[in-house]
């Protein structure tokens, strides 16, 4: 990743500060983070983190309550608390009101090719295999539920009755299911 800073100048090179301020607030925090993460190896989210808060730091007037720079050991989740730390110092920047170095791209196939749109269909396509999980375990549990209620009938315990209200303010309760003789059972309805 190309990284220039030229003194006395606000022209910054990074492809991921790039794409981090071109998307914040229009994409839900985490699935920023998880961009970056996924997308950028550790050297490029190092070197970004390095970068803008240096830049942040040398912005003058100085400003108060600024986040340090945490420098993390390397672990399995580095690259993700690094992108984390990025996320939030660019939305810390915001909710001051300070408008954060403007940072360019100059290797356009270094930027995610995933757009606010895109993340709609992510989430559609996961929520559709969901879905289709779901579907799939019905009739394992529609099966289920008719042996549990088969074993019910056949043990002798009577069923709840099953009540239909009709428009003339009558009920009319079907309790065939407890014997096999159909029977007319129509009970008045007090308004």
């Amino acid at each position: 990743m190309l990284c220039i800073i030229a003194e006395n100048c606000d022209f910054f090179v990074n492809e991921l500060l790039c794409y981090t301020n071109s998307y914040y607030g229009k994409v839900p925090k985490s699935e920023l983070i998880g961009i970056l993460t996924s997308f950028y190896d550790d050297d490029e989210v190092s070197l970004a983190k390095d970068v803008l808060f240096n830049t942040v730091d040398n912005i003058s007037p100085k400003i108060d309550g600024l986040p340090r720079l945490r420098i993390r050991k390397d672990s399995v989740n580095k690259r993700r608390l690094d992108c984390e730390d990025i996320v939030n110092l660019v939305e810390f920047l915001d909710k001051k009101n300070i408008q954060p170095p403007v940072f360019h791209a100059v290797k356009v196939n270094r930027l995610p090719r995933i757009s606010p749109s895109d993340i709609d269909c992510v989430r559609i396509a996961e929520t559709i295999a969901v879905l289709r999980e779901q579907v799939i375990e019905m009739p394992s549990q529609l099966a289920e539920l008719k042996h549990s209620l088969v074993d019910t009938v056949s043990s002798g315990i009577p069923l709840a009755k099953e009540a239909t209200v009709h428009g003339t303010g009558n009920v009319e309760t079907d309790v065939s299911a407890v014997s096999n003789e159909p029977v007319d059972a129509t009970v008045p309805i007090q308004a």
